[in-house]
């Protein structure tokens, strides 16, 4: 009897055993079930860099859903902009591949037999980023378009103003959860219900010919009125751009600090336009006055919580119209690029098709919905922007997967979805990655980079035809990118070999 007990007890043991080997996690990548692309990952795990970080992996077959390699696929980690991707991939489902944002050009009041105009004229924004961007020849001149709209109008004098009227978005330009040194700077621009230059300016300035002289300004484009600058920039052996512009939406005010490189008399940096609004407002001013249509009043800006009240719809008169290119053009443009300001558009304008005004807040809560009652597990999904920019973002490695999956699968907006993204070795943010390789073009995806961290997540064909979605994400890693990147790309090489 005590034979059998031992017995008993060792087969339940052995039961046990095997239950907890044949469920444990793919994280252990144990050996007996590894590939390729397991010893592989198993590798990079390895790097000493990484011993101090935290990695999410996945890579799953598109066509059957079937998990290849995965390691820490439910860590909630920082995406930065792959996670453009979900913000990209929800506009085109919601909005639409054509879509298209409207701005008007309005007019209260009437025009008189002389051509005067007893009212103001109203830029009527309608949440276009692309307003007057060289990315979009036919946005590029758009002004110059409404001058000419305004004199076909027979309007030769204005008794009003020019009213930029930018309160489709919520006053709050930038979310609070971007940091102060990205605040200011082209790539921190936000989103303004009156877009204009992609809401960026452009600095010339010269610097002297030893390291640590001074530096000058020599010109700023567009001319921006009442702008201040507290230069503190100086020269620098590096021949890097380390130039930083401080200063918060609405102000005048700006800091440049860090530095350029020496002996330049033309060095070009970039910052965010203070209040779009009012700069569209200007330059109309300006180019009706020089085209010889005079303005009694200072033009203005309007935005939520100002005391300007607009006059009701009815007693508005549309003068123009322009439309943007289509929504799937500006969302190839977002991904090829990595334009931030773009993307915050798309997030906004999201809350924008529900109601009347945008909130970032409702637009996100709109997003997490849509992905949920397509399936997606949006547990750990915590998002602040729609750019990546903030470091509070949150997802993991299987929400990225999901929504890849989804559009190249099931989606009617496929086509402009994954044109949308840089191909490594040929274009776009991916152009040098995996350059002269075999994996080169092989591979479709969105780059992700903030201070330690990269992240990775698109396509995969692999040389038997099989299609990959795949994510990678890095937070803390221990060494500069140069080193790190090696190893990446060896990881994803794997992917297509």
């Amino acid at each position: 009897m005590r034979t059998n007990r031992i017995f008993i007890v060792f087969i339940v043991l052995f039961s046990l055993h095997v239950f907890l080997s044949c469920n444990a996690q793919s994280d252990d990548l144990q050996e007996d079930t590894k590939t390729s692309l397991h010893r592989q990952l198993a590798v990079f795990l390895k790097n000493p860099s990484l011993e101090n970080a935290t990695v999410g992996f996945y890579a799953q077959e598109v066509k059957t859903g079937k998990v290849l390699a995965e390691f820490n696929a439910k860590q909630s980690m920082t995406p930065a902009s792959v996670q453009k991707i979900i913000t990209t991939a929800t506009a085109l489902e919601l909005l639409g591949g054509d879509f298209r944002f409207k701005t008007q050009i309005q007019h209260s009041g009437f025009v008189d037999s002389t051509g005067r105009l007893h009212g103001n004229i109203y830029i009527q924004g309608g949440g276009d980023p692309t307003l007057a961007s060289s990315r979009f020849p036919t946005s590029a001149f758009v002004i110059k378009t409404w001058v000419a709209a305004i004199q076909k109008k027979g309007i030769k004098s204005i008794e009003g103003k020019i009213i930029a009227n930018a309160q489709i978005y919520e006053n709050q330009m930038i979310p609070g959860t971007w940091v102060w040194e990205d605040v200011g700077n082209y790539y921190g621009a936000g989103a303004c219900g009156l877009s204009i230059y992609e809401n960026v300016y452009q600095l010339s300035l010269s610097s002297d010919n030893q390291a640590g002289g001074k530096t000058k300004i020599q010109a700023i484009k567009p001319f921006i009125p009442n702008i201040r600058f507290d230069n503190r920039l100086v020269a620098s052996n590096s021949n890097r751009d380390l130039a930083y512009i401080y200063g918060a939406p609405y102000s005048a005010f700006r800091t440049i600090r860090g530095s350029i490189p020496k002996g330049r008399r033309a060095f070009k940096i970039r910052g965010a336009i203070p209040d779009p609004a009012y700069l569209t407002a200007f330059e109309l001013e300006q180019m009706l006055k020089k085209s010889g249509i005079s303005i009694a009043q200072k033009a203005i800006s309007l935005r939520l919580g100002k005391d300007e009240i607009l006059p009701p719809d009815s007693l508005r008169h549309l003068i123009y119209e322009s439309k943007s290119p289509k929504l799937s053009e500006i969302v190839q443009k977002t991904n090829m690029h990595s334009i931030n300001l773009y993307a915050e558009h798309l997030l906004n304008h999201l809350s924008v098709s529900v109601m009347k005004q945008a909130e970032r807040a409702v637009s996100i809560e709109i997003l997490k919905k849509f992905w949920e009652e397509k399936g997606m597990n949006i547990s750990g999904l915590f998002l602040f922007d729609g750019s990546g920019l903030s470091h509070y973002n949150a997802l993991n490695v299987r929400h990225l997967c999901y929504v890849l999956r989804y559009m190249k699968k099931f989606s009617t907006n496929k086509n402009a979805f994954v044109k949308s993204l840089p191909i490594a070795g040929k274009s776009g943010t991916l152009r040098y990655l995996l350059r002269n390789s075999a994996a080169s073009g092989k591979i479709s995806a969105k780059s992700g980079s903030l201070s330690n961290v990269r992240a990775y997540a698109g396509y995969a064909t692999t040389l038997s035809g099989k299609e990959i979605a795949f994510a990678l994400i890095v937070n803390n890693y221990g060494s500069t990118w140069h080193e790190l990147k090696p190893q990446i790309e060896k990881l994803l090489f794997e992917l297509v070999r």
